[in-house]
């Protein structure tokens, strides 16, 4: 068995809060710390999401969209269509 993989990121918050660097709300560097990782985890979040927002805004193949009304199961009483049935009811 092989030991887990600590993260270099992991070392450097532990070592930040085993110095107390978290619970003093004065102290520039935790400041700086949660600055640094919440640029980075917004940067993770945009390059995740913009890329799957336009292809989501991109026409499909075959049937048009449930919630699309040029469906020809379209319902403006519910504004979608029902799912289509895959294979037989068990």
């Amino acid at each position: 068995m092989t030991a887990p993989q600590v993260r270099p990121i992991d070392r450097w918050f532990v070592g930040l809060e085993k110095r107390g660097v978290f619970a003093d709300p004065a102290s520039r560097e935790g400041r700086d710390f949660v600055y640094r990782r919440s640029a980075a985890r917004a940067s993770l979040q945009r390059d995740l999401l913009v890329p799957a927002w336009t292809e989501s805004a991109r026409p499909g193949d075959g049937d048009p969209r449930p919630h699309d009304p040029i469906n020809p199961q379209y319902d403006p009483a519910t504004p979608s269509a029902p799912a289509p049935m895959q294979g037989p009811l068990q």
